[in-house]
């Protein structure tokens, strides 16, 4: 189940011994463990011909209007482009799409 799948993930202490040590590595130092963060990551999925916004911290997907399979992209970077809007000053966006050929 997931629920298992997630705990033996949770439980793997090498697994949490490789992200650490590929955390600390790269251009920019790792903000340490207990430092309060507003990073984090959303995807956008498509279900039911609606563009949903799946956001860990929030307590449900959040509905942003009709998509399609062909749409989702250019949805997604309107949705995108008004978060960006709201918080022009902020320099911490990144986008990366995973999609079927």
């Amino acid at each position: 189940t997931t629920r298992r799948s997630s705990d033996l993930l949770e439980a793997d202490d090498e697994l949490e011994q490789s992200h650490e040590s590929a955390a600390s590595e790269g251009s920019t130092e790792a903000p340490d463990r207990d430092d309060p963060l507003n990073l984090h990551f959303i995807a956008f999925v498509e279900a039911d011909g609606v563009l949903y916004e799946m956001d860990g911290r929030k307590p449900h997907p959040i509905s942003h209007g009709a998509t399609t399979r062909e749409t989702i992209l250019e949805d997604s970077v309107r949705v995108i482009q008004s978060f960006i809007a709201r918080q022009p000053e902020e320099g911490n966006f990144c986008v990366m799409a995973l999609a079927q050929e």
